[in-house]
């Protein structure tokens, strides 16, 4: 499966309103490198930040806290096959 990334610019609003021609355009772009995540493990720690993954500042991971006493750590790894993207007005 093939998968790109298509950002979008906005030039943002004209003043006297968006009518017939004059209107505002988005600007559609191809990404050159994915940037997606995916994940790739997931374990049970009884102190999240005492755990590698959250140490790490190059691992993406995220701390689900159950108790006190529990978290599950969830791992990405960098996914070439899909992007992640946010289009914001």
């Amino acid at each position: 499966m093939n998968s790109f990334f298509i950002s979008y610019r906005y030039n943002g609003c004209l003043p006297q309103g968006e009518k017939g021609r004059r209107r505002s355009k988005y600007q559609l772009q191809r990404r050159s490198r994915a940037n997606g995540i995916k994940k790739s493990k997931h374990y049970t720690v009884k102190q999240p930040q005492t755990s590698k993954a959250i140490q790490d500042k190059e691992q993406h991971s995220i701390s689900f806290t159950l108790s006190r006493s529990q978290a599950i750590i969830v791992e990405y790894q960098h996914d070439d096959e899909t992007d992640m993207f946010q289009v914001l007005h």
